[in-house]
């Protein structure tokens, strides 16, 4: 099993945003210690439906630059607004969600408002994806065009949707627990 500060290491990753529970993996001491490690409930705005609407207007100074920041979801997220963290700057390296959540599934349009509005975060330049513990179903063409994505670590997910993993050109790890039970044919169509 891969940890997160393994992940981060490898995708040279400068900054961390993650609930605070996080402050305690000691994969992630280094991040914690050299101040690079924010507190995500204090600079998310997440209604108590699970909504993300944005950052918090109240949000301490977090990187300047989010180019190589890992954004963990904490685990009261369950979808987004569209748009809600919208800014130029936005380009992680890396999204993860918090185990223990409500969000089972996840799809295409998790980051967007209208199925036909561009991402609200640049997640076409995501280089990699933990799921929770509570995310069993990757939808139809959930990573599909995630272009720079080339790991995910899977650790509940049963059902693997048509073109799923399409057009994932730089995919080189998945990791997968043995769950799983139901993979599309075309999965991983043009990966």
């Amino acid at each position: 099993k891969v940890s997160l500060g393994e992940l981060c290491e490898r995708h040279d990753v400068l900054h961390i945003i993650a609930p605070a529970s996080y402050r305690t993996d000691a994969s992630l001491k280094s991040y914690v210690d050299t101040g690079r490690f924010y507190n995500a409930e204090s600079m998310l705005n997440i209604d108590a439906d699970g909504v993300l609407h944005g950052w918090a207007t109240t949000a301490p100074t977090g990187p300047s630059s989010l180019e190589k920041t890992l954004l963990v979801m904490p685990k009261t997220f369950n979808y987004n607004v569209g748009n809600a963290l919208n800014s130029p700057n936005h380009i992680f390296a890396g999204i993860a969600f918090e185990n223990g959540g409500a969000l089972t599934e996840f799809h295409r349009n998790l980051f967007r408002k209208n199925p036909s509005d561009k991402a609200d975060l640049d997640l076409e330049n995501v280089r990699f994806v933990v799921l929770s513990d509570t995310i069993t179903k990757l939808k139809d063409q959930a990573f599909y065009g995630w272009n720079q994505l080339q790991e995910i670590v899977m650790p509940a997910v049963t059902t693997i949707g048509a073109k799923a993993f399409g057009r994932t050109c730089s995919l080189r790890h998945i990791s997968i627990s043995d769950k799983v039970t139901s993979i599309a044919s075309d999965a991983f169509e043009d990966a």
